[in-house]
């Protein structure tokens, strides 16, 4: 399938702000703090219909959350899609988009974590470039990291050629909720578990999220692809293992060329004894592709902006990991 690019956002235009999973509860404050930092460059905000609502755990019943998701994408003052959070609802969503639509009239679409499912299945379903990056708590955050805006900026705003992946100095990975304050970590840097060079076009997301697809439509191609993954903070070196192992039995490493993982939160439990290189030397043995570990993507701050469908490469030994784009359409 053709691949699709979004038109590029343009100051002055409109951000949705959706929950397909589940609604918006924090206070006022915390969400305008949100909301401020994007009207700062330049953007107007409007909220889906239901992003407060509530019924059982979820922002609606299914047929409520696709309304207003629906009405939102087919709003012309809205040019980008933004998820408010994730949750663990979103794939009981897909059967019901309107695919054909979302393909004639492609728009930027972003979140993680749960919002995996929905991302990952547009792109299958249209070729849409879609957005595994930052969603609206990113931005609740009492402190931004340089390297989540900068890569923020670089895609939508500049929509460079070539957009160079750095490590930060430092990151974060505390429950920052509790006393609204962040605690940051010399951070030491990308690891390299296999030694190589790759490219090709950038897939995956949240790991346990994106195998909910598995035996469905919804499930992508990873022939030739570059998989980018990483997990939340409430799993564990047991249930990771147990994903990894999914993958390498469905066939995924047969197919893809190379593997980036997001830096797992430390309560996740890694330690010498049960760590994550002796989990991928299982799960990958047999396999050749490059591996790079402990990138700034994924449930720890900062956060990429990773474009689905986009073309990545890779070179371990001149430690570069990097977007080719633009990624946005000028029309």
């Amino acid at each position: 399938m053709k691949t699709i690019k979004p038109p590029q956002i343009k100051k002055g235009d409109s951000i949705g702000i959706f929950a397909l999973s589940i609604p918006a509860s924090l206070d006022q404050a915390k969400i305008e703090r949100a909301y401020n930092f994007l009207r700062a460059l330049g953007f107007n905000i409007i909220e889906a219909k239901n992003l407060y609502d509530k019924k059982g755990h979820a922002a609606g019943n299914v047929a409520d959350r696709v309304k207003a998701f629906h009405e939102l994408y087919k709003n012309k003052k809205v040019k980008m899609l933004l998820s408010f959070w994730g949750g663990m609802n979103t794939h009981q969503v897909l059967e019901s988009l309107d695919y054909d639509y979302i393909k004639k009239h492609p728009k930027i679409i972003m979140g993680y974590n749960d919002t995996t499912s929905l991302l990952v299945a547009i792109h299958k379903m249209t070729g849409l470039i879609c957005f595994n990056g930052p969603a609206v708590i990113t931005f609740v955050k009492p402190e931004l990291p340089l390297v989540t805006s900068e890569v923020f900026l670089d895609i939508f705003l500049t929509n460079k050629k070539e957009i160079l992946l750095s490590d930060s100095e430092k990151f974060s990975d505390n429950k920052w909720y509790i006393n609204n304050q962040m605690k940051w970590t010399t951070n030491p840097g990308r690891k390299v578990h296999r030694s190589g060079k790759a490219s090709g076009q950038i897939i995956g997301g949240n790991m346990g999220t994106m195998l909910l697809l598995a035996g469905t439509k919804y499930w992508p191609s990873f022939k030739n692809k570059i998989l980018v993954i990483e997990e939340d903070e409430s799993e564990s070196t047991q249930s990771i293992d147990r994903f990894f192992t999914q993958l390498r039995q469905m066939g995924v490493f047969k197919e893809i060329t190379g593997l980036v993982i997001g830096r797992f939160a430390r309560c996740v439990g890694f330690k010498d004894t049960d760590s994550l290189d002796m989990i991928l030397n299982e799960a990958l043995r047999g396999y050749k592709f490059p591996v790079i570990t402990e990138v700034d993507f994924g449930h720890t701050d900062p956060l990429w902006t990773i474009p689905l469908g986009a073309k990545m490469c890779l070179d371990t030994k001149k430690k570069v990991i990097k977007i080719l784009g633009p990624v946005l359409s000028l029309s």
